[in-house]
């Protein structure tokens, strides 16, 4: 039955992909609990409606050896295999770099990262310590009793959740450490005992409730990146130099750096100011200096030479248009004039009415003791605070330059809704100030607006709120930029990370467990091919249509098995 189902919807998947105007893949490598290697794959693009659609081309037996050449060569047979060579623009792939990891080098954060995993896991491995830890947190006032986050260094983020959620239960677990020690049972004793040896100092208490507020808005960008049913690439960008801005030394002490010719940074040079930092945790302003610099400066090499696909995202992003996260005016007509290059093409061959589509250029892109609060809501929503203050809306200007087509309309038309255009227009008098204006709610004016063609419409509409879905935008104003829009779908649908091919390996992963470890790798593939796709491909008429399910109607002819799984 799975062999069946997997044929008949790998078909009605070809002919969805088929749809598509560009397709942009995620990919990442896994191995399974019984040794096996796995190359996962997935599709993401918008459709006719603006919608994301996001399926799972495959995830495959992929033995050794797993080097670049071997990588390269399955992604392109996949691709082939799947007919959509002419469609792919883009493939993401993941990093491992991680935020906390990158500060951990810094020895009193190491002393304290270790401190704090211990007390967690201390705390977490003591059966009868948990259960006190729990009804504690009942009488002290906590409004919902939870339990510790430990930190996994595979996982991103899971230092700052594990060191907050610590935070968020000092109270306690001092409580718990004291009831403990005082304990007339015995092995409760010893419990508070060891404890008391290992529990944090105030002045440790104080610097990890700072770190967490210095790494909070990272947690929130991960959370902003990761996603698969919203725009996510255009965004990298403005929330990467916001994260940058909000960590730029007020002293200019890494000014030199980044002046520097090729605008990077030397790792070694790094490493070895970080060996020399011997501060103590009592230095708390010293040490979180350092902490900052630190991220600053791995932020300004990773992120050194922005991305062409990332900033064309944010440039057809409706909210960020304007570009204002560059500065650089020579690289904002550089994009611009890649824009319209594309454009014209594009035009060009829709004029022709060819069906062909263009072939597009893969690119991989990679304090106090005491807590007055002990609201998990309201201990989030402090958080929040100072993530707010590192990505606050900036206002944008209107771009001033005029290109003679969509693409300047584009630039210049006011931001987000109903916002008229009367003072951006080049009219000549009242009259036709009047009958430019827009008409009752969300009338367009394309109509009456003396332009050459999309580019130009685009950029004289008003930027969009920061809440405003641009896919959203872009679906009310297809009728209006039919060449523009085609070119928000390529890059729009771009997925910023490689999250998408991330779970698929936890789903796999849950197959493959330690009672079922010899599942056959096209089995899996199969599996969880029908279980992703299920939403998308229409989960009642997952099955075919002469299979019936009720009755247990499976494939008993081996040779047709055979051909099948071959398939």
């Amino acid at each position: 039955m799975i062999a069946r189902s997997y044929g008949y919807n790998k078909e009605k998947l070809k002919l969805l992909l088929k749809t598509a105007q560009s397709i942009s893949l995620t990919t990442d490598l896994w191995s399974s609990r019984s040794k096996h290697g796995y190359l996962g794959l997935t599709a993401t693009w918008i459709n006719k409606n603006f919608e994301i659609m996001d399926v799972l081309l495959e995830i495959s037996y992929f033995p050794t050896p797993h080097t670049a050449k071997a990588i390269t060569e399955g992604i392109k047979n996949a691709m082939q295999k799947w007919e959509i060579e002419n469609l792919v623009v883009s493939i993401t792939t993941d990093n491992g770099a991680n935020v906390v990891a990158a500060i951990r080098d810094l020895t009193p954060i190491k002393r304290l990262s270790c401190a704090a995993h211990t007390l967690q896991l201390a705390i977490s491995k003591g059966l009868k310590v948990v259960e006190n830890l729990v009804s504690l947190q009942k009488e002290i006032g906590y409004e919902e009793p939870l339990h510790l986050i430990q930190d996994i260094s595979t996982r991103w983020n899971s230092s700052y959740l594990a060191w907050d959620r610590l935070i968020f239960l000092q109270y306690a677990v001092l409580q718990l450490s004291v009831n403990l020690s005082c304990s007339l049972i015995s092995e409760e004793k010893t419990d508070g005992i060891r404890l008391k040896k290992i529990m944090i100092k105030d002045n440790e208490w104080e610097l990890l409730d700072e770190l967490c507020n210095i790494l909070a808005p990272f947690e929130k960008a991960t959370q902003d990146f990761s996603g698969n049913t919203y725009v996510t690439l255009s965004q990298m960008f403005p929330i990467i130099t916001d994260l940058t801005n909000s960590l730029k030394p007020s002293d200019n002490s890494y000014e030199v750096l980044e002046d520097s010719d090729d605008n990077t940074i030397n790792s070694d040079i790094v490493e070895e100011e970080s060996s020399q930092i011997e501060l103590d945790c009592s230095n708390i302003s010293e040490v979180l200096k350092n902490v900052k610099n630190k991220i600053y400066l791995g932020l300004k090499h990773y992120w050194a030479m922005p991305d062409e696909f990332g900033i064309m995202a944010a440039l057809l992003d409706p909210r960020y248009k304007d570009l204002n996260f560059i500065t650089d005016e020579e690289t904002k007509v550089k994009i611009h004039s890649s824009l319209q290059i594309q454009y014209d093409q594009l035009k060009r061959e829709m004029q022709q009415q060819t069906s062909t589509p263009p072939s597009p250029t893969i690119s991989t892109t990679s304090t106090s003791s005491t807590p007055s609060m002990r609201s998990l809501h309201e201990h989030q929503e402090r958080r929040q605070q100072k993530v707010k203050k590192v990505f606050q809306t900036k206002e944008s200007s209107t771009s001033s330059s005029a290109i003679a087509d969509e693409i300047t309309t584009y630039f210049l038309l006011p931001i987000a809704d109903e916002i008229t255009t009367y003072f951006l227009l080049p009219i000549a008098d009242e009259i036709t100030t009047y009958f430019l204006l827009p008409i009752a709610d969300e009338i367009t004016t394309y109509f009456l607006l003396p332009i050459a063609d999309e580019i130009t419409t685009y950029f004289l509409l008003p930027v969009a709120r920061e809440n405003k879905n641009p896919l959203d935008w872009w679906k009310s104003k297809q009728e209006i930029f039919p060449v523009l829009s085609i070119i928000a779908q390529k890059y729009l649908g771009i997925p910023a990370t490689s999250v998408a091919s991330e779970r698929l390996f936890s789903d796999a992963g849950n197959h493959i467990t330690a009672k079922r470890s010899l599942l056959d790798p096209a089995l899996l593939g199969k599996m969880v091919f029908l279980k992703h796709n299920m939403k998308t491909m229409d989960h009642i008429n997952i099955f075919p249509p002469d299979l019936d399910v009720e009755n247990n109607d499976y494939v008993e002819d081996e040779h047709e098995l055979e051909e099948l799984l071959d398939e």
